[in-house]
């Protein structure tokens, strides 16, 4: 008998060793736990060898999104508040993206290991945060099941057994501090703030996406900032604004709606429980999706509808409080999305503004928003392309660059020999794409083979580059350092360094060349005039007419860097063409001024200002 033993993220090792046999496989889904399985000497197959480079998730964004649009349709009326449809609201928080990604994955691992028995973990606990399998819940047990229903395989589960945690009295005073910080930071706004006859504006988002704008309105005359929350954050220093958490913020008012909608939610929610002909509408091809979510939904319409009506109401008091603006980095993720349509239902007025690339349909469309701050055509034609109006896109320049005109670098000796690297070596910045690979869509993320494949290559383009040094500048989000290193260190490759917080604007300023995979850090090298690969832009689990939108496509397309394929020779010459021919690096430069324009508008350092302009316009 073939036994499958599969393992994720927030697996028990330990209470999944119990259960295996001599002869059974284990096949591990999570990076994180294939080190555990390592240090143990453990044998064990990995994800990258059932997902063939990516090609099992082909176009999957296009399938999750169109399901995405329509799985609630039988349900969506049980879930209106004051003529919003909460189920909405989650669209991009719940997009299928993982259940598809688990569903293609698991088919590829039961048709090619054939295997007799399967043994998995269940955990009752349901997830708060995410849509996501690897959250712990009982998600890919139910897709299992579902799969091998009329299959002869058995389906085993190994139980979750949590470790007693210790108590940790320093994170304990930590939460019940920053509870405390909250609630001050909460009744100050009501204190301080709210008597003021200021032109309130509300912010959502972090100091890093909006400080420069912050700091420009704190400048205006008659102009409140308040930036707000889910949770706590920075508040009462120069520069951040006040700051209003939603989490804790309550009134007798919205605790008796809650109380109130509670029980609504509650009988609406037995509804479908009793209705077998809206369970039999959650199919899709031969998956059963109401089994799949029973969990899901029981914790929508008994906690996180809850929590949106919260938002709701508190937007619907800032709105009486005398909020003229919502500004939103986004307005389709949960949060945002919320109470950008509960600004609208008050006649509070919302801008978006852009924080990053453009170019898949889930990153700022549909627009909820009045209107948008684009950082250049190229976005707006695409927002257009996609059904926004175009009196709905405004081209302001990107506010976050206007520090790369206004800033003078440190000079190249300098800079360098702060992060004690040798100034006089030739050098290579590396910026990967991030490793979190189950984020929406598993189509556009590379896998862990992809992704040493560039490093490796990266590394051994170096070793042939005489007097040549990497620097791989991880992405903000990112954790795992242990890839690069591990990969130098079997080539025994040293003239390299692992970071994640220099400074991007002094490493960009200072390089030789960036290699990049997809990302607006070629963009940033750009307006520095620095040169760029893009190695990530062959991509074939990606539809077409998505990857024509997508940023790498268009650094190549226009000219202004160089497309290297994934392979050694190639990447060698390109970074010595890069560093040496200067008619190359002219012609780069050229075509740079066009895209950089095209992309974020103009570079004189006056995208903020142009904002600013705006949102007086709309006040």
């Amino acid at each position: 008998m073939k036994t499958l033993v599969i393992l994720e993220k927030g697996n028990s090792l330990n209470n999944a060793l119990s259960y295996m046999k001599e002869n059974s496989l284990i096949i591990c889904l999570d990076e994180e736990m294939e080190n555990e399985l390592k240090s143990k000497d453990i044998k064990f197959k990995k994800l990258d060898e059932y997902e063939k480079n990516g090609l099992i998730y082909k176009n999957l964004d296009k399938e999750a999104l169109s399901w995405a649009r329509s799985w609630h349709k039988n349900i969506k009326k049980l879930t209106e508040y004051n003529r919003i449809y909460l189920i909405e609201l989650l669209k991009l928080d719940y997009l299928f993206s993982d259940i598809f990604r688990y569903i293609r994955l698991l088919k590829v691992i039961i048709e090619k290991e054939k295997p007799d028995k399967i043994i998995m973990q269940r955990n009752d606990k349901v997830s708060v945060n995410h849509f996501l399998v690897e959250d712990n819940d009982n998600t890919a047990f139910e897709i299992c099941k579902e799969i091998i229903k009329n299959k002869n395989i058995s389906l085993d589960i190994f139980k979750y057994k949590p470790l007693a945690k210790k108590f940790n009295l320093k994170l304990y005073y930590k939460e019940k501090l920053s509870i405390l910080l909250a609630k001050i930071q909460n009744n100050f706004y009501k204190l301080k703030i709210l008597p003021l006859n200021d032109k309130k504006v509300l912010v959502v988002g972090g100091l890093g996406q909006f400080s420069s704008l912050i700091n420009k309105l704190n400048e205006q005359k008659n102009f409140s900032v308040i930036r707000c929350g889910e949770n706590v954050g920075l508040g009462f220093r120069k520069g951040q604004g006040y700051y209003l958490t939603f989490k804790y913020y309550s009134t007798f008012r919205i605790k008796r709606i809650l109380k109130t909608y509670k029980k609504i939610l509650n009988k609406n929610y037995e509804k479908i429980i009793d209705d077998n002909k809206i369970k039999n509408e959650f199919f899709y091809k031969d998956i059963n999706f109401y089994n799949v979510l029973e969990k899901k939904l029981d914790y929508f319409f008994n906690k996180q509808f809850l929590k949106l009506i919260k938002y709701i109401e508190i937007m619907n008091d800032l709105a009486k409080d005398g909020i003229k603006i919502i500004l939103t980095p986004n307005d389709v993720v949960m949060f945002e999305k919320t109470l950008t349509i509960a600004a609208r239902k008050n006649k509070v007025k919302s801008l978006t503004i852009q924080i990053g690339a453009s170019g898949h349909p889930v990153a700022y469309i549909p627009l909820s928003s009045d209107y948008m701050g684009a950082w250049g055509k190229v976005t707006r034609d695409w927002m257009i392309k996609y059904g926004t109006e175009k009196s709905k896109v405004v081209i302001t320049g990107a506010p976050r660059l206007d520090y790369y005109i206004n800033k003078n670098s440190m000079s190249r000796e300098e800079f360098f020999k702060s992060i004690n690297v040798d100034p006089n070596k030739k050098i290579i910045v590396y910026t990967p794409q991030f490793s979190i690979r189950h984020m929406n869509f598993a189509n556009w993320h590379f896998t862990f083979s992809e992704r040493a494949s560039f490093l490796r290559n990266t590394f051994l383009a170096s070793k042939k580059i005489d007097n040549s040094f990497v620097i791989v500048k991880m992405h903000p989000s990112d954790f795992d350092y242990n890839l690069p290193n591990e990969i130098a260190k079997s080539m025994n490759f040293k003239n390299y360094l692992v970071t994640k917080n220099v400074d991007l604007f002094e490493l960009l300023s200072n390089c030789d060349v960036l290699i990049t995979v997809q990302s607006t850090t070629g963009l940033e090298s750009m307006i520095l005039k620095k040169p760029v690969i893009d190695i990530g832009i062959k991509k074939p689990s990606i539809d077409k007419s998505f990857f024509k939108d997508s940023i790498g496509y268009l650094y190549v397309k226009s000219g202004s860097a160089l497309e290297s394929k994934n392979n050694l020779n190639d990447l060698t010459r390109k970074i010595n063409l890069l560093i040496n021919n200067k008619k190359i690096q002219i012609k780069l430069r050229n075509n740079m001024e066009k895209l950089v324009y095209d992309y974020s508008y103009k570079q004189d350092g006056k995208a903020t200002e142009r904002v600013v302009d705006l949102i007086k316009k709309l006040i």
